[in-house]
């Protein structure tokens, strides 16, 4: 016997205990399968909290089983326990949905679109909305359909339109509460999804909290006459948080991608050409990708902020932009509309604690523009493919990832992309920002300041003119491994110098920028000698110590300076400022206009407090402007409460001409101190050191007995003087103005030299240096009938 919606039953004799069990057993539904509602169904549906819609259903049923469900989505979330029509209103408990189903509601092209209470707006939600109570869960459970690529199956809905970006299949603003939507996949509207945009389509006065999309896709309609602007697929606002996308798929729209024609820099303001017509407009963020030169790509600035376009065509844009004068072409522009997923809180504190995992993105990435507080993202298990023949962002692309949260990328995979479009797994276009905001795990070929472990790709890699080292990466690439290591400078052995030492390492020479504190040599530095200087100040405001100060001086535009020092919180409570160097290009009011570029500066900050422990400190400056004659200086500052110790400065000049940008930044990654007289070409240590061997040798040693001796390079050696002579020229290159000389008398040479050496000793000394050719050495008399035999060691 079968009770459908409507139906009353009433069994009125108590007696037939037997007939009762029978009817009692007829009405209970075998294992799996799900109750249909008897007398009293409105009652059981509350009891239950469950709708069930179907296409074969209708919205005057009850919605409490598959044979009286509901014909719409619409319909069965107003029949859910809380749910109402008057105000429009979803209950709360679960919602079953078998195959293709509209969603109802009074608009045409409507979605699911939920208001909660973090919505401005709410409670006064605008047409085609429904109020949100939750918690509720959304689920195919009769699937018809399957993800592509996916291992899912689903039911394949077509709720929303494709006219413009405010019917998307399901729209999420102020819910709080937890809200599940499983398995199903929304055909062609122009954005598949909106969370946390409010419901006047703003990316403030809403959010999104606790909401899990899993199996859950949607392909974009990108055909569209005016122009392929459709997308993002899924369009993510602000303060959305506890956002899982699990088991997914995200499709974006290729016509998003612009070629690029021409693109300069003209002091300070970019100029971009496209092809073609693009969707950016003032205030947009756009991004560059593969232009011919690197410089506007993503490892120094690769996304930019759009101030005005030529009207009409808007194949003219004109954007903000640091760095030198240039210009480039090739590659392409694009923006967030190009996304499979756009994380995007506007001006709002931001979103964060989103998490990606086994996903699939087609024909774009993730997009990720963190707000001006916390964030976070992780990603786990993603695949981003193309079609062979369109380009392709990053597959997760951080437009400008600050210090206030973190990112963990682990295993992704990049599939179908075409030749000239290198695509990156992980990209951060923040040039400043902290490698250790972002964990890039076995995500392929990387662009950009993070932590990296490993690729699964290093062809691309391998053809990179970039250094990781630029790009301020870290970790183990390929098996080397990039980043800060101390363990060699901690040593402090001698030093070989490419060029002089600008900055001054003995205290005593260092001088105030401003602020009158105190400089006390003579501290114990990390070496052990006592050459290290303590910087402190009692009264209010600050004090700055320069070790280098050079003004006016001329810079020129791509030479780099590279610098370092040992610093310690003397104070123990870290640096002024969280910052124990300076480097400026602006000291004693010069250099305006002059800059370093902005992915070059680089002060590294101590990884941890510790207990007053010596940190190297160190960063480059490549000249980008040079519009005026520059206040050099290298400096520390101090507060009343923060002193700092300083040992070993160094600042060392590398021209453009002799030094490319990868080389002067693994210069300045194993930088170690060396004394301000060491000279270039020398291996010098720092003041205060004694060499102490047991026994030490040189690489040349000369025996000559000829005269004039050649002995090349040689700085040591045993030489003669002939037989009725008194004097011998001795070769060698190994001389300077500067040498210090040593000759020795030696009667024990005769077999080294192959001649009868004299035993009579004759003091010698040096009466001529011709520096870089040879030297003299003489006698007070003439050798008679036998050779004079000496040694000779040359110090520099």
């Amino acid at each position: 016997m079968e009770l459908i919606g409507g139906d009353r039953m009433e069994l009125r004799t108590s007696a037939l205990i037997g007939l009762l069990g029978v009817v009692l057993f007829a009405v209970v539904p075998a294992h799996g399968q799900n109750a249909s509602p008897q007398a009293g169904s409105n009652q059981r549906c509350e009891e239950y909290g469950k709708q069930y819609v179907s296409p074969g259903g209708k919205d005057t049923n009850d919605g409490c089983g598959w044979s009286s469900a509901k014909a719409t989505v619409f319909a069965a979330l107003e029949g859910l326990p809380g749910g109402s029509a008057s105000p429009p209103t979803a209950g709360t408990g679960a919602l079953n949905v078998a195959g293709t189903v509209p969603y109802g509601g009074s608009i045409a092209d409507g979605g699911l679109w939920l208001m909660g209470n973090e919505d401005a707006a709410y409670p006064k939600a605008p047409l085609g909305w429904l109020l949100y109570s939750g918690p509720l869960d959304i689920e195919c459970t009769s699937p018809n359909s399957a993800l592509p690529n996916g291992h899912i199956a689903v039911c394949a809905e077509k709720w929303g339109g494709n006219e413009d970006d405010r019917h998307p299949s399901y729209w999420f603003s102020g819910t709080a509460k937890g809200l599940v939507l499983s398995h199903f996949q929304f055909q062609y509207p122009w954005t598949v999804g909106k969370i946390g945009i409010s419901a006047a389509n703003t990316r403030t006065g809403s959010g999104a909290q606790s909401v899990t999309l899993d199996g859950v896709g949607g392909n974009i309609n990108c055909d569209h006459p005016g122009g392929n602007r459709k997308g993002p697929n899924i369009d993510i606002g602000s303060n959305v948080f506890w956002l899982w996308l699990i088991n997914g798929q995200s499709q974006a729209c290729e016509g998003q991608y612009y070629p690029v024609i021409s693109v300069s820099v003209q002091d300070g303001v970019g100029k971009i050409v496209t092809e073609a017509a693009t969707d950016f407009h003032p205030g947009d963020q756009m991004t560059l990708e593969n232009v011919k030169d690197s410089s506007f790509d993503s490892y120094a600035s690769g996304t930019y902020t759009i101030s005005s376009c030529s009207a009409g065509a808007q194949t003219i844009c004109a954007f903000r932009a640091g760095g030198p004068n240039r210009s480039s072409s090739g590659g392409w522009a694009f923006g967030d509309r190009a996304a499979a997923i756009n994380i995007d809180p506007g001006n709002s504190s931001g979103a964060g604690l989103i998490y990606i995992e086994d996903y699939n993105l087609q024909g774009g990435g993730i997009r990720y523009t963190c707000g001006t507080a916390s964030w976070g993202l992780t990603v786990k298990n993603i695949t981003e493919e193309g079609n062979y023949s369109d380009p392709m962002s990053a597959a997760v692309l951080f437009t400008n990832a600050n210090s206030f949260g973190n990112a963990h990328i682990d295993t992704v995979q990049i599939a179908d992309n075409i030749p000239s479009n290198v695509v990156a797994g992980v990209e951060n276009d923040n040039p400043g920002a902290n490698a250790d905001d972002i964990t890039a795990d076995a995500a392929g070929f990387v662009l950009g300041p993070m932590i990296v472990h490993g690729l699964y790709h290093n062809t691309i890699f391998q053809e990179q003119t970039v250094s990781p080292l630029e790009m301020h990466e870290a970790g183990t690439i390929s098996g080397v491994s990039f980043g800060q290591s101390d363990a060699a400078r901690r040593l402090f052995g001698p030093v070989a110098v490419l060029a002089p030492n600008l900055a001054s390492t003995y205290p005593g020479n260092w001088s105030a920028l401003f602020g009158s504190g105190t400089v006390v040599g003579g501290q114990l530095a990390p070496d052990g000698t006592h050459n290290a200087g303590l910087i402190s100040w009692s009264k209010g405001g600050e004090y700055a110590i320069g070790y280098y100060r050079a003004s006016p001086a001329p810079v020129v535009v791509g030479d780099y300076y590279v610098f370092g020092a040992w610093t310690q919180s003397a104070t123990g409570n870290g640096y002024f400022r969280s910052s124990p160097l300076q480097f400026t290009l602006t000291n004693d009011g010069y250099g305006a206009g002059d800059t370093c570029t902005p992915q070059s500066t680089q002060h590294t900050e101590t990884a941890y407090l510790g207990q007053k422990k010596w940190d190297w400190t160190w960063g480059v400056c490549e000249i980008s402007t040079s519009a005026a004659p520059a206040g050099i200086a290298l400096s520390s500052s101090v507060d009343a409460t923060h002193s700092i110790a300083v040992y070993g400065p160094v600042v060392m000049r590398l021209p453009k001409l002799v030094y490319t940008r990868d080389e002067a930044w693994n210069v300045a990654a194993n930088l170690a101190s060396f004394d301000s007289s060491c000279l270039a070409g020398t291996v010098c240590g720092l003041r205060g050191q004694e060499l102490i061997e047991f026994r030490y040798g040189t690489l040349s040693n000369c025996t000559s007995s000829t005269s004039p001796a050649r002995c090349g390079e040689a700085a040591s050696g045993a030489v003669a003087i002939s037989p009725s002579s008194s004097s011998v020229v001795v070769q060698t290159a190994a001389v300077t103005s500067n040498s210090e000389i040593a000759i020795t008398f030696n009667a024990a040479l005769s077999d080294r030299l192959r001649v009868k050496c004299s035993a009579d000793a004759q003091t010698p000394f040096i009466t001529a240096i011709n520096p870089g050719v040879s030297f003299t050495i003489s006698v007070p008399s003439s050798f008679s009938a036998v050779s004079g035999c000496f040694t000779f060691t040359i110090e520099n």
